[in-house]
């Protein structure tokens, strides 16, 4: 017998990757680091000592992944807040 399920709608059905991606450009663009979709797409999935990896094979050992993850998050919660969250079609 079933007694419950899990759904995963970030990404799937929330257009959450899009703000989260808008995000760290913004971020990374007023701090001076080249940042594209390609390599946002290569952090989608992992965890975050993964992509903290990713980050500083890019930036350097010096990149304070941990603060612009922060500084990324709280630009992405903000603007839920002000706008909502997008929903795929």
């Amino acid at each position: 017998m079933i007694k419950g399920a899990v759904f995963d709608m970030d990404g799937l059905m929330f257009d959450s990757e899009r703000l989260v991606y808008e995000s760290w450009q913004k971020l990374m663009d007023e701090n001076g680091y080249e940042y594209d979709l390609g390599f946002f797409k290569t952090t989608i999935g992992l965890r975050t000592d993964e992509s903290e990896k990713v980050f500083h094979g890019a930036y350097g050992e010096d990149f304070d992944y941990t603060k612009f993850k922060a500084l990324s998050r709280k630009m992405f919660f903000d603007r839920i807040q002000r706008e909502g969250i997008p929903i795929k079609k």
